[in-house]
């Protein structure tokens, strides 16, 4: 079975109704003769392997008719008879950007024809697509006769667009690059080079999400450079290039293992970009902590301003944006900001999130003590938006809709893509022009059509078949006007509430710890239910236990009220000694970063220090311990955590900045002399 007849296949599984003949012709720019010369080869292969045949209808079309088991068997057996393998639409647009970006032959259209077995009219809308997508980064496709299909454009803005679409792309695969067909045959060689020199100069433990982005943007450079394309001195990021001898080495070991002979001014930019990861700078205490109160708090501010409840995906949330704090962090701290070539597009989507984000600008800037720029902030804002999409597929209702284009078949597929990434919608039907009368005797609720529609008793609504904010406003307006039309989902897949309801019925009759935390998901993964382990996290009364809560009257200096603090959770052997050590010393290096409020501390360090599960004490001392020269540093009630990664003690964190927030519970807490009054005190609302 050639790639033409997998996707002749792949064609009639997506369509709820028979796709004509000269469909395909126009798909793939072949005959009619071709097309039923492949559909028989097809049917004799599905005849041989217990399938139903493509049924033929001289009237309606090529239809094929299967239950959800059939369709399911026939998707496996085509990914294992496929003599080359297939590629989705965005798979295809994907390897035509790595190709056209990083080959160092031309590249010409006919061939990658040839290689995708699909026609001139499929090549010629992947490259619409594609056209489409770098458009908002100002960079253009040009074709020469001699050097084939290029990239044009700032090379700073060509290598800023590849990072974005390339790690959008492995976001898309869960961040693994073997899940990706595309980037797994382009890159995987050269990434596994790239992470063996950089676990050698980096010898301390770094997070794999910046090691593979630090990485990801280091290839981009060697295969631009080894492209010959190189950036202008005006395209360099403004500051002052600070000395960071690791990533020195690491670029130095990077250009001799590829062999390349960069100039001065090549050096000067991988410098100053990969210090924008600043790796060293990642691992400050001051930051992992800040930062993470910082998020807490920009999350309700934005619920707040925009009445979108946030807070049903606040732990997914928090992770993205805490993790894109700590690159903002440190691209602020090397005078670097990048610009966002999005942002005029996110202002225009999402206005009112956008609006809510400069008003709680001025609160990042004091944090991160510099002026933000509006294009990070729109970065800021894809978190956002991204949840929001989120949301809204989750919502409790939705429409079965059928949408009519004129255009042809891809364009049809591309507004209902879009269609369902915006709206809560199930597409019944994509049907051109001559298909009209099929629409009543669908189970659909609604109608968008690129052309007027006569006849036709289902509310219709005429779009352009690429939407734009006024479009999706009068989408909305749509939608909203035939809410009695639409239908209640019963059939959602995941069960992360469920599971946070069983919690509480245990929570009602006994304590429950990590230990039973870890069965019920092993519970729920043995029966296939879908479980965000994310978003169930021990509250604070779940992991703060008696033993751990200490009070005391004896007298001593902030680094023994350190080692007071962390010794039951020593005890536990939820930290090593060497955690302790490392909390001294990051005081002693930053100053009493961890007073968080008045007379209130939170003693911790880094995951990597030697926290080896999660746990949380609590110290009153009736003699307040000083931490420096003003009043608020004198500290009467400190907690100390131990926190194994970046979000499993997102919900304790949560507690203590609410903590914070009522100043008059830390007075509370400071008077408490026994530990049930410290836990009233603490766990009441």
């Amino acid at each position: 079975m050639n790639a033409r007849q997998t996707e002749i296949i792949n064609l009639l599984l997506l369509s709820y109704v028979p796709i004509h003949l000269r469909q395909f012709e126009m798909q793939f720019g072949v005959s009619g003769r071709t097309i039923r010369n492949d559909i028989a080869e097809i049917n004799e292969i599905l005849e041989e392997n217990h399938f139903p045949r493509i049924h033929s209808d001289r009237r309606k079309g090529f239809s094929l008719s299967l239950d959800r088991e059939e369709k399911s068997k026939l998707q496996e057996f085509i990914g294992l008879k496929l003599d080359e393998e297939y590629l989705t639409r965005e798979e295809r647009v994907l390897d035509l950007l790595v190709e056209i970006a990083f080959s160092t032959s031309p590249v010409y259209l006919y061939a990658k024809e040839e290689e995708y077995g699909v026609s001139k009219s499929t090549i010629d809308e992947d490259m619409r697509v594609l056209r489409s997508l770098l458009r908002d980064y100002s960079v253009k496709i040009v074709s020469q006769p001699k050097l084939g299909v290029l990239l044009s454009g700032q090379e700073s803005s060509i290598r800023i667009m590849l990072y974005s679409l390339i790690s959008n792309h492995l976001s898309k695969a869960e961040n693994k690059m073997k899940q990706s067909k595309v980037l797994f045959k382009h890159f995987a060689q050269k990434v596994k080079q790239l992470n063996q020199l950089f676990e050698e100069v980096f010898e301390s433990r770094v997070d794999k999400l910046y090691q593979l982005n630090y990485i990801l943007f280091t290839l981009i450079w060697i295969l631009r450079v080894r492209k010959g394309e190189h950036i202008e001195i005006r395209e360099l990021p403004i500051g002052e290039l600070e000395e960071d001898g690791l990533s020195k080495q690491f670029v130095e070991r990077v250009a001799m293992n590829f062999k390349l002979k960069e100039r001065e001014i090549e050096k000067d930019y991988i410098f100053r970009m990969l210090q924008s990861f600043n790796l060293q700078k990642l691992s400050s205490t001051v930051n992992w902590l800040q930062l993470q109160i910082l998020v807490v708090d920009l999350i309700r501010f934005i619920e707040q301003r925009t009445s979108i409840p946030f807070s049903h995906k606040e732990n997914t949330l928090q992770q993205a944006l805490f993790n894109h704090f700590i690159a903002l962090a440190s691209r602020v701290n090397n005078h670097i900001q990048l610009t966002n070539p999005l942002k005029e597009k996110i202002i225009e989507n999402y206005t009112e999130i956008f609006e809510a984000m400069t008003v709680f600008k001025s609160r990042i800037e004091e944090v991160l003590e510099s002026e933000i720029i509006d294009d990070e902030l729109a970065f800021l804002c894809i978190h956002f938006s991204t949840i929001l999409s989120q949301l809204n597929k989750e919502s409790s209702y939705y429409y079965k809709t059928v949408v009519v284009c004129h255009y042809g078949i891809a364009t049809s597929q591309l507004l209902a893509q879009t269609l369902i990434e915006f709206f809560n919608v199930e597409i019944v039907a994509i049907l051109n022009s001559s298909e009209v009368g099929v629409i009543e005797k669908l189970d659909a609720d609604i109608v968008f059509s690129t052309i007027e529609l006569e006849d036709v008793t289902k509310p219709v609504l005429v779009v352009n078949s690429v939407l734009d904010e006024n479009t999706k406003q009068q989408i909305r307006q749509f939608l909203e006007l035939n809410q009695p039309r639409r239908r209640l989902v019963s059939n959602r897949q995941d069960y992360t509430e469920m599971l946070r309801e069983v919690l509480t019925i245990f929570e009602k009759n006994q304590s429950v710890d990590g230990e039973v935390y870890t069965d019920l998901e092993t519970i729920f993964k043995k029966y296939r239910l879908d479980i965000n382990p994310r978003e169930v996290q021990p509250m604070i009364q779940d992991i703060l236990m008696d033993q751990n809560i200490q009070i005391t009257s004896e007298e001593m200096d902030w680094k023994d009220s350190i080692r007071f603090a962390a010794k039951p959770l020593l005890d536990e052997e939820a930290i090593t000694e060497h955690y302790i050590d490392e909390m001294i010393r990051t005081v002693e290096k930053y100053g009493p970063y961890i007073v968080l409020a008045p007379h209130m501390a939170l003693a911790h360090a880094r995951p990597e220090d030697g926290a080896k599960k999660l746990g949380l004490s609590l110290s009153i001392f009736k003699c307040p311990v000083s931490f420096g020269e003003s009043k608020e540093q004198q500290v009467s009630v400190m907690f100390c955590l131990s926190a194994i990664d970046s979000f499993s003690h997102l919900n304790i964190m949560k507690s203590l900045v609410n903590l914070i927030r009522a100043t008059n519970k830390i007075e509370e807490l400071s008077k408490a002399r026994d530990i049930q009054s410290a836990k009233t005190i603490l766990l009441q609302d």
